[in-house]
C-alpha cells in the first residue's frame, strides 16, 4: 500500500475560478505499486474530481478521495507518465484513503472511459509550477 505524506491538505479556492483549487502547500504521495515519490507542487490548481454533473449525486467533486485526485490531476497534466499508469496510482491512493470500494472502482471506471478527452485537454489557466516531481524509489 501506498501513502501520502501529510494527513491534511491545505488549499484555497481562487476567486471567480469556478471549481478550481489551489494547493497551499505540496502534496506528496508515494505509490508502493509502481516505486514512485510524487509530488504536486504549492501553486498547483485542482478541480478535484472531474466528475459529469449527471453522476454527482453519487460521486461529488470532493470527499474522502480528494487527496488521490489531487496527485491524479498532477500525474495527467504535468507528466508525460503513461495514462494507464496514473489510473492505477488514482486506484492505489483512493484505496490508501480508505475510499468506499464500490466508490472507488466507479471513479476508476470513469477515469478509464473518460480520462483520455481529459488528459489531452489543454487548459492555460491550469499550470504545472515548479517543484512538482516524479521520481523512483527504491525497496
Amino acid at each position: 500500500m501506498g501513502y501520502f505524506i501529510a494527513d491534511e491538505i491545505n488549499i484555497h479556492q481562487r476567486m471567480g475560478a469556478g471549481d478550481d483549487w489551489v494547493l497551499d502547500e505540496p502534496v506528496g504521495y508515494v505509490s508502493t505499486e509502481h516505486s514512485l515519490l510524487i509530488r504536486a507542487p504549492k501553486g498547483f490548481v485542482t478541480d478535484f474530481a472531474s466528475v459529469p454533473w449527471f453522476a454527482r449525486r453519487l460521486i461529488p467533486r470532493t470527499g474522502k478521495y480528494n487527496g488521490a485526485a489531487i496527485i491524479h490531476d498532477f500525474l495527467y497534466r504535468c507528466t508525460t507518465m503513461p495514462r494507464a499508469i496514473c489510473d492505477d496510482i488514482f486506484l492505489e491512493a483512493m484505496k490508501d484513503l480508505r475510499v468506499a470500494t464500490w466508490r472507488r472502482n466507479l471513479m476508476y471506471a470513469g477515469v478509464r472511459i473518460g480520462g483520455g478527452a481529459a488528459r489531452n485537454q489543454v487548459n492555460p489557466n491550469l499550470t504545472c509550477p515548479k517543484g512538482g516531481f516524479v521520481v523512483p524509489t527504491y525497496p
